[in-house]
């Protein structure tokens, strides 16, 4: 080997080693610029490539659990939290990152005992009370759940630890209708829509068009109303109802609910609906209202006592139904059972079946008890959050005087 040769072997030897590190100091800032440009997979990469190099890097290897589980690589970043935890077994930052990771999972019992771990290491972190009472919910561990939270309400008195309470739909009869944004900064909604039935024994198509608009000012505190235009019998009517729901208590919501035609050729002249709600321990919720309808040539009210149960993301709920008619003579009875599946903070699909006798339109002057039954898929989706979706797709059969098919369709705007 001659000596120029030998030279340049040991300078190329030198040089890669002099690079290596420059190349890792390079990767480090330019992870750190990807994730503020939130270009999550460069990021991994030059955290790998960082990591690579300096194994031990612990703020690094964070940043890598987080990249990774912001895109949805879960059981990576899981992978890299426990490596961190066994270096130190109570950072409430580690802890409390695998907690959301099995939070995102919908694994809320599993990210339990690591949010408890993280709470008793730190008790001033707030985040991590934050995420131990949405995942107790999640869990449905509603007692424990509302005592934690009511222990950081004194703890933390500057935040809105009520928020945290999962904020479910206040159960209503199927002619109510409070749209609720899908985050805590759109608290107004517009909402526009419409829907077709077909009808056999040769009963025309029904359809209408309507308008609503709602606002959220607090918790449970609501303001909604809505204008909607009806073609049935070759008639056309319209109607305007407007409603509220205000918190009287911890546990108790209560609504009032009006509605008016104008023209009244075939829907009630007007109506009022009263309504309350009570929240109880375990996801259970109750509703009790009473409705007075008035109609040209009669008048007829119906009570309603409901009850509903929230398991994790599913609820299932159950109204009853007394109607009196008052050309009637006897009372009549109906049930109402549902079932939805909530993905979002306020998007779910559902299913309700409902059984008994309701009070029909037979024609634009008369009105009948009758045995009904119905089948309906219902449905809401935020597709941004700002629009949403709405559906509801029904069959109905009327007894003996009709079956009626047809779909509510409708869209959402918050801001």
């Amino acid at each position: 080997m001659t000596p120029k040769f030998a030279a340049t072997i040991f300078m190329t030897c030198l040089v890669a080693l002099l690079s290596a590190p420059a190349a890792a100091d390079n990767a480090l800032q330019n992870a750190q610029a990807a994730v503020n440009m939130k270009q999550w997979g460069d990021a991994e990469t030059q955290l790998k490539t960082w990591l690579g190099q300096r194994p031990q890097d612990s703020e690094a290897r964070f940043l890598l659990a987080r990249v990774l589980a912001w895109q949805t690589k879960y059981e990576e970043s899981v992978g890299q939290y426990t490596a961190l935890l066994r270096i130190e077994p109570d950072n409430a930052d580690y802890l409390l990152g695998l907690g959301q990771v099995y939070f995102w999972q919908s694994r809320p019992r599993e990210a339990i005992p690591f949010l408890k771990r993280a709470q008793k290491s730190a008790p001033h972190y707030a985040e991590v009370w934050k995420l131990l009472i949405r995942c107790l919910y999640a869990a449905d561990e509603w007692r424990e759940a509302e005592n934690i939270q009511r222990q950081a309400a004194q703890r933390f008195p500057d935040g809105d630890w009520q928020r945290l309470t999962p904020e479910s739909p206040i159960m209503q009869p199927p002619t109510g209708s409070i749209p609720q944004p899908p985050t805590s900064g759109r608290n107004t909604i517009l909402d526009v829509g419409g829907s077709y039935e077909k009808l056999d024994r040769q009963y025309d198509s029904w359809n209408s068009a309507y308008l609503g608009a709602s606002h959220r000012f607090g918790d449970r505190r609501n303001l909604y109303g809505r204008a909607t235009q009806v073609d049935r019998f070759a008639l056309q009517d319209a109607s305007v109802m407007a409603g509220f729901t205000l918190p009287v208590s911890e546990r108790w919501t209560f609504g009032l609910e009006t509605d008016e035609s104008p023209t009244n050729l075939f829907l009630p002249r007007w109506s009022l609906l009263g309504s309350a709600h009570y929240k109880m321990d375990y996801g259970f919720g109750a509703l009790f209202s009473f409705r007075h309808i008035s109609y040209r040539a009669e008048n007829n009210e119906i009570g309603t006592v409901g009850l509903e149960r929230y398991w994790g993301n599913w609820r299932l709920a159950y109204t009853l139904y007394v109607s009196q008619l008052e050309a009637a003579s006897a009372a009549t009875f109906s049930h109402l059972g549902t079932a939805a599946y909530y993905y979002g903070d306020h998007d779910y699909i559902g299913v309700s079946i409902s059984n008994g006798q309701e009070v029909v339109r037979l024609d634009p002057s008369r009105l009948a008890n009758a045995d009904t039954e119905s089948y309906s898929l219902q449905g809401q989706h935020w597709l941004t959050p700002a629009w949403a979706v709405v559906y509801d797709v029904s069959l109905n059969l009327q007894g003996t005087s009709y079956t009626r098919r047809g779909a509510v369709f409708g869209l959402r705007y918050a801001f």
